[in-house]
């Protein structure tokens, strides 16, 4: 777990508190650490950083000779993730936008990619907000924001580039894995998996195929 003591509880007014889909997404990189070691990537790429927990831990484990980036929508969030990098030794270069927008110039680049999406079920009328509420609604069975990535998935991640996702039943996840190879994604294994009171949650991984 990243040193998380330079936020109080004001800081989580408008962003994601480290929860039981944040812990189990840091015991699966714990996990992958010798894979990740091996592969040496480049660059590393959290979608909806939060806290900047998942990123900083990242960047901590794998060190500081790799470029670390997020994206998030909440402003809030942004600047509490670039705090969290640096508060565990980790310069964390983050951007508030809607997934992808602002990272154009590394398309097919990045190595390493993180995503705990919105994956609560919602109805649609939730969805589309820049506050602590884009952290969690997912729209329809809670893909909403996945749905609106896979598609784009290859063409940003490197040859031999990773996806580490969460998800839960409700998500689907089988329907998850078909869409993935729809466009080019290799589904590779759930690396953690765990029931968190009424959540039953999964880290998945995939590769892009070639």
């Amino acid at each position: 777990m990243p040193d998380m003591s330079h936020l109080l509880s004001r800081h989580y007014e408008n962003v994601y508190e480290p929860a039981e889909d944040t812990y189990l997404f840091l015991d699966a990189l714990l996990d992958e650490k010798p894979l990740l070691l091996s592969l040496d990537p480049k660059i590393c790429l959290e979608l909806g950083s939060g806290s900047g927990c998942l990123i900083s831990y990242l960047g901590s484990m794998l060190g500081s000779d790799r470029l670390y980036m997020a994206v998030d929508i909440n402003k809030d969030a942004c600047e509490t993730t670039i705090a969290t990098g640096k508060q565990n030794g980790v310069d964390v270069d983050c951007v508030c936008s809607d997934l992808f927008n602002g990272f154009v110039p590394y398309r097919g680049l990045v190595d390493v990619m993180l995503f705990n999406p919105p994956y609560v079920p919602t109805d649609e009328d939730e969805l589309g907000r820049t506050d602590i509420y884009a952290a969690w609604a997912g729209g329809i069975d809670g893909v909403h924001t996945l749905n609106l990535l896979i598609p784009k998935l290859k063409e940003y991640l490197s040859e031999t580039g990773l996806l580490y996702l969460v998800a839960i039943r409700e998500n689907k996840p089988d329907q998850i894995i078909l869409r993935m190879k729809e466009h080019d994604m290799e589904y590779l294994g759930t690396i953690r998996e765990k029931r968190a009171m009424n959540e039953y949650l999964m880290i998945m991984k995939f590769i892009k195929s070639n």
